[in-house]
């Protein structure tokens, strides 16, 4: 007995020390959790206040960059009588396409200002979605020519998709814009599109200079690019893919990528129909519904 009660006594302690260690370590936690949550009020409020500067900086920077492109634009076509030196046409051209690339820029940085913010504006009606890859590519295709790549379009006479049509088509043109960018003269973007009753989907392949495998994760963020022999000479703010990936996800929708170096990318955006996603809303498809990978690219 005397014995049994030594060893009782020594549990104790030993009870009494561990539920000393483990009061230590709870408050540990509770003072790491307050940190915590400090910490990422502190974050989401400098997330705003950044998306705030962004745009209201980029409001400010277009205003003048819009009476450099329009005046430049002037004084290269001669509208007013002759330039005089030959010189003066060539730096009203350099004026003139170096204010438009850093007006693409701006507008790029307040799209992804105002998707980060909440405050992308949205138009859901029906159109014919064929049109509007046909308007998206008319844009792309003089760069195309330029580079020498052939665009093949390998499309349905008609395609009726219910989405923001603006959005759709600021998608269609960045991606196609990106797969003439990185492919080389000669090579080839083709495009095309298939509908069922559940999504739609559109595939842009090219056959470019491809994206390594380990760097296919870190595309898709805010200007993130992947720098090599040939991408490290093309401009670009690296926000095309961030932001048709986020218009393509306010559609509820997935952008998948799948590429080999030296042979090509292919993109694929799948982007349900209204009725799929207003199914996907209800409590019961949600619970049911299992997440799939995603994979990002360029």
């Amino acid at each position: 007995l005397t014995e049994s009660e030594r060893e009782l006594k020594k549990t104790v302690r030993d009870l009494q020390r561990s539920r000393i260690e483990l009061e230590k370590k709870s408050r540990s936690l509770a003072e790491l959790a307050e940190k915590y949550s400090q910490e990422k009020t502190r974050a989401e409020a400098a997330s705003r206040s950044k998306s705030e500067f962004l745009a209201n900086m980029s409001h400010e920077l277009r205003t003048p960059l819009n009476a450099i492109i329009g005046f430049s634009e002037v004084i290269k076509s001669e509208m007013l009588g002759p330039a005089g030196s030959e010189k003066y046409r060539e730096y009203a051209s350099d004026i003139h396409d170096s204010g438009q690339y850093l007006l693409d820029v701006i507008s790029d940085i307040l799209d992804m200002s105002k998707i980060e913010a909440g405050r992308m504006p949205r138009d859901v009606h029906e159109f014919d979605l064929i049109e509007v890859i046909a308007d998206a590519l008319r844009i792309v295709e003089p760069r195309a020519r330029e580079e020498k790549v052939s665009i093949i379009r390998n499309l349905p006479a008609r395609l009726v998709f219910e989405a923001d049509k603006r959005a759709i088509k600021q998608v269609v043109i960045n991606l196609v814009t990106n797969a003439v960018k990185f492919t080389l003269k000669g090579g080839t973007v083709t495009i095309s599109a298939k509908d069922t009753a559940q999504a739609m989907t559109v595939v842009i392949r090219d056959t470019g200079i491809g994206i390594p495998e380990q760097h296919l994760t870190r595309l898709g963020r805010p200007f993130e690019q992947v720098e090599n022999q040939l991408t490290k000479t093309k401009p670009g703010s690296g926000l095309g893919l961030a932001i048709s990936q986020s218009l393509i996800e306010l559609h509820g929708g997935t952008l998948k990528i799948a590429s080999r170096e030296n042979e090509g990318t292919t993109v694929t955006v799948i982007l349900p129909r209204l009725s799929a996603r207003e199914d996907t809303k209800r409590p019961e498809a949600r619970a049911s519904a299992t997440p799939s990978p995603r994979r990002v690219g360029r």
